[in-house]
């Protein structure tokens, strides 16, 4: 007797715990992927977000648009790591005023090697210091040196009529050793998905980024570290052009030997933000950087 009670109490557990799980299964869809709902879940306010680099020279570091007066004529151009403008076929005087900050002794001219504008954030600040120009950061840290050896140093852009949707200055690959990849709120490459009006604004506010995929394949001498961050772009000042970017690290991670696949799955384990932020990968090299394949996929959800 008392043996057929304990088969009968194992017996009554097992079958209380397939009642539980059954009873699992019929939970709401929400309930039972939550956090993670927007990775199992897409639904209105979800956006698939997708970049790749697959060329030397072809990862921005930020969109530059002018923006004054439309009968002026007007080029943007980087030469040798400094940033030229011109309105009306002359210097652009409202660039590198010598009275204030200058960046140099050329007006119309930021040199990058100048200690007011070496940095990121210092150069966006004096593009947008203009009432001319606006500068949109994207794949960049705003501490990231832009002179020469810097990891947002700029490629040479030839002089040409800024474009409707920004002039893009790609990282110099060879220079910076570096290939960041950021996402884009309509996944395409232009200043207007990150602009109001004449002022720039934050896309992904109020937005939470995941991560889910990452790739990187670059030829190199040796393999350098690579980092995932999470920042918040801040636009302020007199005029709402005044940049200023909070900055965090969410992964780390050293990329593998040169022409080989560094692939990381984070569908397992995702990287968040918080609301407002967005997601920068950035794979690092040392003494080459070429033939590099750079792919990231992920999500935004309006929180």
């Amino acid at each position: 007797m008392t043996r057929f009670f304990k088969s009968l109490g194992v017996g009554s557990l097992a079958v209380a715990a397939f009642a539980l799980m059954i009873g699992l299964l019929h939970i709401p869809a929400d309930a039972q992927v939550s956090p993670y709902k927007v990775l199992v879940v897409p639904s209105a306010g979800v956006n698939s977000h997708s970049t790749y680099v697959v060329a030397v020279d072809t990862a921005p570091v930020m969109l530059v648009k002018y923006i004054g007066p439309t009968v002026q004529a007007n080029t943007f151009a980087v030469t040798t790591f400094d940033y030229i403008f011109t309105v009306a076929g002359s210097a652009d005087a409202t660039i590198n005023v010598q009275a204030t900050t200058p960046c140099g002794a050329s007006v119309g001219t930021l040199d990058t090697n100048d200690s007011d504008c070496n940095t990121l954030g210092e150069l966006v600040n004096e593009i947008n210091a203009s009432a001319n120009w606006l500068a949109i950061p994207l794949g960049g840290i705003s501490t990231d040196s832009v002179d020469t050896g810097g990891q947002a140093s700029g490629a040479d852009v030839a002089a040409a009529v800024a474009l409707a949707a920004g002039t893009p200055v790609y990282i110099d690959s060879s220079d910076a050793l570096t290939t960041a990849l950021t996402f884009y709120p309509k996944n395409r490459l232009d200043i207007r998905d990150w602009m109001q009006g004449n002022k720039p604004m934050n896309p992904f506010e109020g937005r939470v980024s995941t991560l889910q995929y990452y790739l990187q394949n670059v030829a190199e001498t040796a393999a350098g570290a690579g980092n995932v961050y999470a920042v918040h772009d801040h636009w302020g000042g007199l005029y709402g052009k005044t940049w200023t970017q909070d900055i965090r690290i969410l992964y780390g991670f050293t990329g593998a030997a040169t022409g080989v696949d560094k692939a990381i799955d984070f569908t397992n384990g995702p990287l968040f933000t918080n609301p407002g932020e967005r997601i920068i990968v950035r794979g690092a090299s040392t003494v080459t950087h070429t033939s590099p394949r750079f792919v990231a996929f992920g999500f935004s959800v309006t929180q």
